[in-house]
């Protein structure tokens, strides 16, 4: 698959502030209900390794995340580092392969690729 025809909004990010723990699974909720309103149905796909510090940061936000998860909140790991590697980005398909049922169901799929649908 050619992802070079998917695009993701990036202008609408705000500024980053420090909160305290215990605010944080209130705000994280927040944040994706608001995506949700605006976009629908969201997908966040982790890619970051799953050991030392990054492996760290995953389960953290895999346990955070994990609460607000539904039909239309959905998250997705896949260690790119592992699985791609410096060279092998074929592998890619094996991200997209995850995806696949959600992107059709919510009918996000590049027009180019709707015929194969």
């Amino acid at each position: 698959m050619d992802f070079s025809a998917l695009c993701c909004n990036i202008s609408n990010f705000s500024s980053i502030f420090i909160s305290l723990v215990s605010e944080q699974p209130r705000i994280l909720e927040k944040h994706f209900h608001d995506l949700q309103k605006k976009y629908g149905a969201v997908v966040a796909v982790d890619l970051v390794n799953t050991h030392g510090g990054e492996g760290r940061l995953y389960e953290r936000y895999a346990r955070s995340i994990e609460p607000i998860l539904s039909e239309d909140i959905r998250f997705i790991h896949f260690d790119f580092h592992r699985i791609c590697g410096h060279i092998h980005f074929e592998r890619l398909s094996q991200l997209y392969d995850q995806l696949e049922d959600y992107l059709k169901k919510h009918r996000c799929v590049p027009k180019r690729y709707e015929m194969m649908l």
